[in-house]
């Protein structure tokens, strides 16, 4: 049975979405490829995101389809019961605490990522400006 696993992925950003308690859940494609180096599809996995991790994604203001690269990941199931057929099932997903886990790179340049995160900020202090820019823009502290 796997216990814990080290996860290395580099994936395109589909969706970010807050979690109620707290965390940030992206979703990521990643390419399958067979033996030969052949795309033969693609693979969706949900990545979790606490702490450092959250708060370097939110700083980075990152959009669907930038690129993101995880490094040492945890892998984790988590058992999910189907009401209707009554089949129990794992979902797999990756968790990532600390900011040095992720990378994320911008569709065209890193400039461009810059220039966001930048702008993203320059609003956040005009609107809040007695708010950290800790990565959690919009909520005074």
């Amino acid at each position: 049975m796997l216990q814990s696993a080290k996860v290395d992925m580099l994936g395109v950003i589909g969706n970010i979405k807050r979690l109620n308690g707290s965390g940030t859940q992206v979703t990521i494609y990643i390419n399958k490829i067979d033996d030969y180096g052949n795309q033969i599809g693609k693979e969706m996995f949900y990545v979790t995101m606490f702490h450092n991790a959250e708060r370097y994604l939110l700083s980075t203001n990152p959009q669907n389809g930038d690129q993101i690269m995880i490094r040492n990941g945890l892998l984790s199931n988590r058992k999910i019961k189907d009401d209707r057929t009554g089949f129990e099932y794992y979902q797999t997903s990756i968790v990532c605490n600390y900011g040095d886990q992720i990378h994320i790179i911008a569709k065209s340049n890193h400039q461009t990522l810059k220039s966001r995160a930048d702008a993203n900020n320059q609003v956040n202090n005009n609107v809040y400006p007695n708010s950290s820019s800790d990565g959690f823009e919009g909520y005074p502290h």
